[in-house]
């Protein structure tokens, strides 16, 4: 009997000892991971449960009731998998489990510039912030003048190394530099510079990426901003409201910006046209009101997959009166004109393995109506309605082949349906499609070879008539690396003009009550072919970069013009080739943590030759020139100087001389750094007001010269508030490659 007890207590007690509950959190820098994948493995290795953690990175078992040691694997996206055996006495108490950044995600990205943040990569450099560089609530516009290399204005817009005019893109999405001011500088975690990207996101243009990619914030947050903006020289105002919020598996940002300008202009035309000459000498005054609208939800599906959708609104409205003389012919040109743009953006996200399952969306309309009441010797009215809708679609995957660990593959389709809206409804439609295989090959430590190959099928419908252009588009980049400090690179690209319905259509469609365009249905694609060489390199303070550049255009599709009498009209052909080449060099240094300093010098030549190899007019030699002076004072304030020359500025059509461009820019804060002042000096003492236009074709002349007043202190007063900051979007932050540019 005693015996028989104590067996029942003995089985009982066992009982209770592999019973028991699987308890514990997941941390990553000490910072609770939410939504972490956590398996658990019974001693045969079979699954016996897989869950997830909690917003505050906790997960708990019910009761487990096997014996013996048990595994657990804890999987989190961008960290190295935690995967260990514990006995049954470790899991008594809840465990602690820390997950780490993947030793090879480190050891990818080879630092060579520690005071400058500066990082190489292949076909990329990624700069990281320094927060103690800033001033609190610093947002990205301003920001982003710190980067090696960068420089923005509202006024010019982005410039990278000098020369490039880049695209802008915010966790691997492409997007307008509206939104950089909507990002403070304390929640970016580093930013991507791909100097020569793929064909796959461009197939018109080779110039070079930004891609800002957000840090990753798991607790929840909220946070907002209220700005407004007068103008004091001219009429200016604007606001700015802006509000995101994480909770649980969402995340949601919401960004509005209205704002309203007048304009002045002074026009002086001389048109010389076979047997045809005039002078007109013009006044427009113009009232401009702009909205900016922007919602983005993301929602983490689990711990592999996520789902993110964006909304966006522009809105354009211009009412301007023009009042001047054509041949001591006195006029009145009154010009209503609107258009809206409506953006909707969708992407799915799918971890599997090592690699990376993208499927974007991507839906465009655009609606534009122009009116017009011209008082001369008589009265003319009209309105003319034009617009444009496109869908596209995309699917990639990027993963590292499992017998090629030294390189990584990106491959993928696209397609592009677009239509045309022009005057009495006539519709005409294009389909792109555009299929890719992209490689980044680390030979050995020191090069490395990024290569893309892009197949593009472009199909035009002008009526009853059908046009199909096929084309190859390669490109190369091939860098190796010096010591740790220095980097050369070489790099080829090809791309492609495609003329699309409205190049093609050979109906008369009026552009405005002086100006109309006719088509040419036997268009040929024009090809565009770049050479360049690079240097960067990062020693001590300084970050050095040199450019030497070639292109080379074949077919280029020239716009000629007719008149009859001062109505213009607008004609394409493929004219001829354009060579054009240059150098850049530009020198960034930084002199402890307040002051940043940045030039670049370059030239440029510009060539264009018809068939017969006759010169054109715009060709010719021109200089550019940068400086960007950056620092932050008594850690309250901080100050951007900008100056910007482009000596000539040549395209197929015009040859643009400019003046410099010039701003002031200063930014303080106030009561515990919620309230913050800006102060912005644009175009310094109306310097880049007055330019020359030159246009020139087989059987026309023109010459503009225009004074643009827009020389303006705009006072910015902005209020921030919230709880735990973050502006994390793609939440779930990986590494570069994970960040995929859309």
């Amino acid at each position: 009997m005693k015996f028989a007890l104590f067996f029942i207590i003995f089985i009982i007690c066992s009982r209770i000892g592999y019973s028991q509950k699987i308890s514990g959190s997941v941390f990553h820098q000490d910072v609770p991971l939410p939504y972490a994948s956590v398996t658990i493995f019974d001693e045969k290795d079979s699954v016996y449960i897989t869950l997830l953690t909690d917003e505050q990175g906790w997960f708990q078992t019910t009761n487990y009731k096997n014996a013996g040691k048990i595994t657990i694997a804890v999987t989190y996206i961008g960290l190295k998998q935690s995967k260990k055996s514990y006995t049954t006495a470790e899991l008594s108490k809840p465990l602690l489990i820390k997950l780490e950044r993947s030793k090879q995600d480190i050891e990818e990205i080879q630092v060579i510039g520690e005071l400058n943040k500066v990082m190489l990569d292949v076909n990329k450099r990624v700069y990281k912030f320094n927060q103690s560089d800033f001033i609190k609530n610093t947002t990205a516009d301003i920001a982003i003048n710190k980067v090696p290399g960068v420089v923005f204005s509202e006024e010019i817009g982005l410039k990278l190394d000098g020369y490039q005019t880049p695209q802008l893109y915010i966790n691997g999405i492409a997007s307008s530099t509206h939104n950089l001011k909507n990002i403070e500088v304390d929640d970016i975690e580093q930013v991507d510079i791909v100097n020569h990207p793929s064909a796959r996101f461009n197939v018109e243009r080779s110039s070079g990426i930004i891609n800002i990619i957000t840090k990753h914030k798991a607790t929840p947050f909220y946070k907002g901003r209220l700005q407004v903006t007068k103008g004091t020289l001219l009429e200016r105002t604007g606001v700015n409201p802006s509000f995101s919020f994480k909770k649980g598996k969402w995340l949601v940002k919401m960004v509005w910006d209205k704002s309203r300008n007048v304009q002045k202009t002074n026009t002086d035309m001389y048109r010389s046209a076979e047997s045809l000459s005039y002078y007109q000498f013009n006044f427009r005054k113009s009232t401009v009101v702009q909205d900016n609208g922007n919602i983005e939800i993301r929602r983490d599906i689990d711990t592999t997959s996520s789902i993110f959708l964006r909304s966006a609104f522009f809105g354009y409205k211009l009412n301007g009166n023009t009042t001047g003389k054509i041949n001591n012919i006195e006029f009145l040109n009154a010009s209503r004109d609107k258009y809206w743009i409506y953006t909707i953006d969708g992407v799915y996200d799918k971890k599997i393995r090592e690699g990376l399952l993208s499927i974007k969306g991507n839906y465009n309309l655009y609606r534009k109506e122009d009116s017009f009441l011209i008082e001369k010797e008589e009265k003319f009215e009209n309105t003319i309605n034009s617009g444009l809708s496109d869908i596209a679609l995309e699917t990639s995957f990027n993963h590292k082949p499992d017998l090629l660990n030294w390189a990584s593959h990106d491959f993928g389709a696209k397609y592009v349906n677009r239509t045309f809206l022009q005057v009495e409804n006539i519709k005409y439609k294009q389909h792109n499609i555009g299929i890719y295989s992209d490689w980044r090959i680390k030979v050995n430590p020191k090069i490395e070879i990024s290569n893309s190959m892009y197949f593009d099928i472009s199909k035009n419908n002008v009526g009853d008539y059908t046009n199909t252009y096929s084309t190859f588009l390669p490109s190369i980049t091939i860098d190796w690396k010096k010591k740790n400090t220095a980097k050369f690179s070489t790099s080829f690209a090809r791309r492609v003009n495609r003329p699309n319905p409205m190049d093609l259509n050979e109906t008369i469609i009026m552009l405005d009550p002086t100006t109309f365009q006719k088509g040419n249905i036997n268009l040929k694609q024009a090809s565009l072919s770049t050479l360049t060489f690079s240097y960067v390199n990062a020693y001590r303070n300084n970050f050095f970069t040199a450019n030497i550049f070639y292109g080379a255009n074949r077919n280029v599709i020239f716009q000629d013009v007719e008149t009859i009498q001062d109505t213009l009209i607008l004609s394409k052909s493929n004219l001829g080739n354009v060579n054009r080449f240059g150098g850049v060099i530009g020198h960034d240094l930084s002199l402890g943590k307040s002051i940043n300093i940045y030039t670049s010098a370059g030239v440029n030549y510009n060539q264009l030759k018809k068939s017969d190899n006759e010169q054109l007019f715009n060709s010719g030699y021109g200089f550019i020139c940068t400086g960007n002076i950056s620092t932050k004072l008594f850690n309250r304030i901080t100050t951007v100087a900008l100056f910007d020359y482009n000596s000539r500025r040549y395209d197929l059509y015009a040859t643009t001389k400019e003046r410099p461009f010039t701003s002031l820019l200063l930014s303080v804060n106030f009561i515990k750094d919620k309230v913050n002042l800006r102060l912005a000096y644009v175009d310094v003492f109306k310097i880049n007001a007055r330019r020359e236009i030159y246009l020139s074709s087989p059987s026309f002349e023109q010459t503009t010269y225009q004074n643009r007043n827009f020389s303006n202190i705009n006072i910015a007063i902005s209020y921030s508030f919230g709880k735990k900051f973050s502006d994390a979007v793609r939440n779930k932050k990986i590494k570069s490659d994970d960040i995929q540019l859309r």
